[in-house]
């Protein structure tokens, strides 16, 4: 998994209640810290890493999920990223916004789920 917008909730959950491993992304290098140090706390370290950089120049092409919780802009920025990247069957969750017209597949076949209104993009 990997989750851009790292304030660590996401991917913390995820290893607590699945036993995932994750990897977040994040510029702000406090919101790095702060999320390592969650990880410690909850004890789940050893599944997670939070890094700080910039999701539209980062490798995501080992996830096989993507969470974002981000504005539209960013997710139109982000892809054809996505699109690259990604192996057929990748998933991107996205929290508010869907991304736009999907994620371009060239044949590959990608899911984007919307939390709030619970719909697939194919």
């Amino acid at each position: 998994m990997t989750s851009v917008a790292a304030t660590g909730r996401v991917v913390i959950q995820a290893a607590k209640k699945y036993g995932a491993k994750g990897v977040g992304l994040e510029l702000d290098s406090r919101l790095v810290e702060l999320a390592r140090a969650e990880a410690k706390r909850q004890g789940v370290d050893h599944l997670v890493e939070f890094r700080q950089g910039d999701a539209l120049k980062a490798d995501i092409s080992a996830a096989t999920v993507v969470t974002l919780y981000m504005l539209p802009s960013f997710n139109r920025q982000l892809r054809p990223i996505l699109g690259k990247q990604l192996k057929s069957g990748a998933q991107v969750v996205v929290h508010d916004y869907p991304v736009e017209g999907g994620i371009p597949s060239s044949g590959k076949r990608c899911r984007s789920w919307t939390r709030d209104r619970r719909s697939r993009h194919t």
